[in-house]
């Protein structure tokens, strides 16, 4: 596997992992938008700061379900 498609592995899983944590938020009604790609402080905001709680119990248990 060449260098180039390496680093297209893993922009697709950046890109996947953070759709689908969107989504959960998402469902949980967790209002959020994807910010800019060189955005420093992250991929995804929340437009309510009283989330940050339950987004962090979902990325948890989302970590815990990938990693047994």
């Amino acid at each position: 596997m060449s260098v180039e498609d390496r680093i297209i592995a893993q922009l697709t899983l950046h890109r996947d992992l953070k759709e689908l944590l969107m989504r959960e938020l998402r469902k949980l009604g967790i209002h959020c938008q994807e910010t800019a790609f060189t955005d420093p402080n992250g991929d995804i905001l929340l437009l309510n700061s009283n989330d940050v709680p339950k987004a962090q119990q979902l990325i948890q248990h989302l970590q815990q379900k990938a990693n047994p």
